[in-house]
């Protein structure tokens, strides 16, 4: 038999939460901007008033986190970065940021964890632009940046991405009528599949 716990936050409202098990059972919150910066907390699964790290990120949002290989990745909104990685152990002294891409000019709106890489995706909102997935490695280094405008298939408003066993990309947009998009690799070439969403 469960039970259920209601907990008050004093702090500002959470906009993304990430379940963290390396060495035990821990929660990662993010909250809205408050003074400038977001907050950050990384806290005990079972009572969520045992804090164990609060870090002051200095972006204006925390839209995402995923947690692979003892970072924790935040998709942010930033003039300055797209997306900070901290160390699940110490946060306070160990993180990597990331700068916009070449070509990117929207922030990031959600995060996945790939194979060998964290997949970060823009929406493609802006006046001219379309959805994009920035790809970074371990360490927060870019590698690749795969623009959704290819192949008659012209991808705007991206609002959530996943990742199968097979490596292909699984997006969806917002808007009426929405859209499931599907990418994949053949032989070093991206191929777009979109199906309606009814």
């Amino acid at each position: 038999m469960g039970f259920f716990r209601d907990y008050q936050f004093d702090t500002t409202k959470v906009t993304a939460v990430c379940v963290d098990t390396n060495n035990g059972n821990f929660i990662w919150l993010a909250y809205a901007a408050n003074g400038g910066s977001c907050i950050l907390e990384k806290v005990s699964a079972t009572d969520l008033t045992q804090v164990y790290f609060t870090v002051s990120v200095p972006v204006s949002a925390i839209n995402a986190m995923v947690i692979t290989n003892g970072y924790i990745f935040l998709a942010v909104i930033s003039s300055q970065y797209y997306s900070i990685a901290y160390s699940i152990s110490s946060p306070l002294t160990t993180y990597v940021t990331q700068s916009f891409p070449t070509g990117i000019s929207e922030s990031p709106v959600a995060a996945v964890v790939g194979p060998s890489q964290v997949d970060f995706l823009t929406p493609g909102n802006a006046p001219g632009t379309y959805a994009a997935i920035v790809s970074v490695g371990t360490l927060n280094v870019w590698f690749q940046t795969i623009v959704l405008n290819q192949n008659s298939v012209f991808v705007n408003n991206a609002v959530s991405i996943t990742i199968d066993s097979s490596s292909n990309w699984w997006i969806i947009t917002g808007g009426t009528p929405g859209f499931l998009i599907r990418v994949w690799s053949v032989s070093g070439s991206w191929n777009f599949q979109e199906t309606e969403l009814i």
